[in-house]
């Protein structure tokens, strides 16, 4: 699956390329990526505030492929624990997604399940995002991104990430994710600890 619903991050690479961050040119960039590239893919996943809404304007996606729309607004807000909590687009979730004629949806969830339960703000979230998409019969990709604390040491964080992964992969299925996109943990033990530990599928995402 081809991921092109990168906004903040996007803006981010260009900028330090010297390229044109503004809207625009972020339009005109997913526009060129789908164009050469959604042929060619199963599946792509967009978002609905820049790319997306061009990309269909100009006719440009393919009438086979695949579509995946992200549900949250890129970042997260920081919150007095020192968590990253997720936060939805208004006025779009699933129904937003048939709307703009996506197949599946994805919600990206920044998770540290030493701090974290099913309880939680963004296991809510999870769970809110799970049932709307299972009442319209739409499938959820929910992508689970570990993080180190801000008062953390690299290393420790580094020593414990492969845990981190599972433990935030482990807390998002509790919420209700049925199909999960990890980071990779570290090598091929660890990817096993993680399908053994799971009962919901699980795809590598590239970083």
């Amino acid at each position: 699956v081809l991921a092109a619903d990168q906004r903040t991050k996007l803006v981010a690479a260009r900028t330090a390329a010297g390229l044109s961050s503004d809207p625009e040119s972020l339009r005109e960039f997913k526009l060129d990526l789908v164009e050469a590239l959604a042929p060619l893919a199963p599946a792509v996943l967009l978002d609905p505030e820049l790319g997306l809404p061009h990309v269909l304007e100009q006719g440009a996606f393919p009438a086979r492929t695949g579509l995946l729309v992200s549900l949250e607004r890129s970042g997260a807000i920081r919150t007095p624990e020192g968590l990253r909590a997720v936060e939805l687009l208004p006025d779009h979730g699933a129904a937003g997604v048939r709307r703009l004629g996506g197949t599946g949806a994805k919600l990206l969830v920044r998770l540290r399940a030493d701090r974290e339960d099913a309880d939680g703000p963004n296991a809510a979230v999870i769970r809110a995002v799970a049932a709307d998409c299972a009442a319209r019969d739409l499938a959820l990709v929910v992508e689970v991104l570990t993080y180190r604390l801000d008062d953390e040491a690299e290393d420790a964080f580094a020593g414990r990430r492969g845990d981190l992964i599972r433990g935030g992969a482990l807390l998002a299925e509790a919420a209700g994710a049925r199909y999960l996109k990890l980071e990779y943990p570290g090598g091929e033990a660890a990817c096993a600890a993680i399908t053994d530990a799971l009962e919901a599928p699980w795809a590598l995402l590239s970083a």
